[in-house]
């Protein structure tokens, strides 16, 4: 007969399926940065770190997915193997080593969900170590039948556990018994996630990090998402105080995750408290596959148990110190301070009374004060070490974002001002007399958009006359005050007339067409806020292909000299291929404002890192920069 036991598919699945998918697209994205952008060595270091939760997650997905324990069943032998990725373990017993089929509920106690029973049967054997399980559920259903049908098949004894040990149904003698004698009050630790059982003639202590792998995937996941949203994030916020915060999250995320990993590797801790001996085993791996550790003290020879630091090793975690005379054992140093010192009176208190000496004769007096200290100093080493995790992954983040070419970009000079480019309407690239390459774009190309560069720049003033001279029809009537100025745009100017009707609110009216009637241009533009007037105006002015989006405003000071000042709030964006290269470029207004976009210079994304730094990726005109290892300069027309 084989019972074969394995993980959880659908949870193993999963994990697997989430760490391709995270590791797929941290080496894509470095691969594909290769290709397009060359090495970026501190963005390839930061993501091979940032892989390295997936992979471990992978292991442990494939472990689940793959690992199972098979118990083959014969007339005389019982045979145990049990297989994972990469290694396998198998051993042999004779079936009449075995006591009976043990039934036995198990009560969970979790920090991080509730409370559950699980619901064993077992092949009892007087070494607790090679006891087979064969049945294993959160569900009590067919639990007793099972039960009763492998005591058949088998040919072995029902075995029931109650609190003073385990006993043969229909017999008086417990098969194992508790040192605990009737009517005494059980040893208890009043703290989640630890278990106490009567066991072997003493107590067993079983517990376990509260971290889990599913944590630590929603970990990764929201760290995943931060790390997004702070890259796409970049442009818009060019002094990087929002990327630094979202890293920090993120990285708060990625310890996450190598804690619920480290709660994986580590398995959980037990301790079997008996009138001969303490034993102290930690497994690890998927359903305790692997035993890491085991450790064994005779009773005789326990001086105390404790509440400290490792004496030899300074600035270590405190931890719960089962003092022998010529050793010691160290267990729950990751626990909270309170379950320790919760674990070391139970464990006093198991010792006292397996021996008959009482809980005192293990448990000194206690300092908490200096326990507390003790502890306080082991945190404040913990988060030094995370504070230096973070000092060395936010940098590293940043070099990784905002890798800088050596030569820097010149300055504009004051004279250029009025430089006008040639009239070369095409896009394309010619070579220069001083070696340089002149790369002209055509403005129509370019996509505008609303302030995506910072720029240093001036509005533009716009004077009003009580008079037309423009010759427009259809005035407004009944308005009130009516005021008569000029819009001026663009390289060769394009004058849009616009007349401004005082009062509350004041409205204006734009000649968008410039055909002197008023009346084809929609309903007048409303003023917004508390000012004389400030609206928003769309006004369309060639080359470009789509309206610019102006402000015009005036306030009580301007009011007076019979004044409008304006500014374009539209800059011009496109991606030129450069070198077989891709590049970000933005042009935007610098000095006064006019709609004139063939004299302001243009801002490259040197480093292709996605945004523009207005302090050193500024191109003058007429001046150049060097992309790819050559000398390009931008033409606009």
């Amino acid at each position: 007969m084989h019972s074969v036991q394995r993980g959880s598919r659908i949870g193993g699945a999963f994990i697997v399926l989430f760490s391709l998918a995270w590791c797929g697209a941290l080496y894509a994205s470095i691969i594909m940065g290769a290709i397009k952008k060359g090495v970026n060595t501190p963005m390839t270091l930061f993501l091979l770190v940032f892989s390295l939760p997936g992979l471990v997650f992978l292991y442990a997905g494939l472990s689940s997915l793959f690992g199972r324990t098979v118990v083959t069943l014969s007339s005389d032998t019982v045979e145990v193997l049990r297989k994972g990725v990469g290694r396998s373990r198998c051993w042999k017993e004779p079936l009449k080593a075995f006591t009976g089929v043990l039934r036995r509920a198990v009560r969970h106690q979790s920090n991080d969900g509730p409370d559950y029973t699980e619901y064993q049967l077992l092949l009892a054997h007087s070494n607790p170590q090679k006891e087979v399980r064969l049945f294993n559920s959160l569900s009590s259903a067919g639990w007793d039948s099972a039960w009763h049908s492998f005591a058949d098949l088998l040919r072995l004894p029902l075995l029931d556990e109650s609190e003073l040990g385990i006993y043969q149904v229909g017999g008086k003698a417990p098969v194992r018994k508790t040192s605990t004698p009737e009517g005494a009050s059980m040893v208890r630790v009043d703290a989640r996630g630890i278990e106490v059982r009567p066991e072997y003639g003493g107590y067993r202590f079983r517990f376990s990090n509260a971290w889990t792998a599913w944590r630590g995937a929603l970990g990764m996941l929201i760290a995943g998402g931060t790390a997004a949203i702070a890259r796409m994030m970049q442009p818009q916020y060019p002094n990087d105080t929002l990327l630094v915060v979202l890293t920090w999250v993120m990285i708060g995320f990625v310890l996450i995750s190598f804690g619920s990993l480290l709660s994986l590797l580590r398995g959980h801790e037990e301790l079997t408290v008996t009138r001969d001996r303490v034993e102290y085993r930690r497994w690890s791996g998927r359903n305790d596959r692997y035993r890491s550790a085991t450790m064994y003290l005779p009773t005789a020879e326990i001086r105390s148990v404790t509440v400290k630091s490792d004496p030899l090793v300074r600035g270590t975690l405190a931890a719960v110190i089962i003092e022998g005379t010529g050793d010691s054992i160290r267990l729950a140093s990751w626990k909270a301070f309170r379950v320790k010192l919760e674990l070391m009176r139970g464990i006093a208190a198991a010792l006292g009374e397996v021996t008959g000496k009482g809980a005192g004769a293990f448990q000194p007096d206690i300092v908490l004060p200096g326990l507390r200290q003790t502890q306080r100093h082991s945190a404040v080493l913990l988060i030094g070490a995370i504070a230096a995790f973070f000092a060395a992954m936010v940098p590293l983040m940043w070099l990784a974002f905002h890798d800088r070419p050596t030569e820097q970009v010149p300055r504009r000079a004051a004279d250029v001002a009025g430089v006008k480019p040639p009239r070369d309407r095409s896009v394309s690239t010619e070579s220069s007399p001083e070696g340089a390459e002149t790369i002209r774009l055509e403005m129509k190309s370019l996509q505008p958009q609303q302030n995506r560069v910072a720029t240093r720049s001036e509005n533009a003033p716009l004077p009003l006359s009580s008079t037309s001279t423009a010759g427009l029809r259809n005035l407004p009537e009944d308005h009130g005050e009516v005021w008569y100025g000029k819009l001026s745009l663009g390289e060769e100017p394009q004058h849009f007339p616009i007349v401004l009707a005082a009062g509350a609110p004041a409205r204006l009216w734009l000649d968008r067409n410039r055909n002197g009637d008023l009346s084809d241009d929609g309903p007048p533009i409303q003023s917004r806020g508390t000012s004389v007037f400030a609206a928003e105006v769309q006004a369309t002015v060639a080359p470009i292909e789509k309206p610019l989006s102006l402000w015009l405003y005036t306030n009580d000071r301007l009011w007076k000299e019979r004044q409008l000042t304006f500014y374009n709030r539209t800059q011009l964006v496109g991606r030129p291929i450069v070198g077989g290269r891709e590049f970000l470029v933005v042009v935007a207004e610098r000095g006064r404002h006019d709609g004139n976009f063939s004299n302001d210079g243009i801002y490259v994304d040197i480093n292709r890192d996605g945004k523009i730094d207005p302090s050193s990726e500024y191109v003058p005109p007429g001046g150049g920069v060097s992309l790819l290892g050559r000398r390009y300069r931008f033409e606009v027309r």
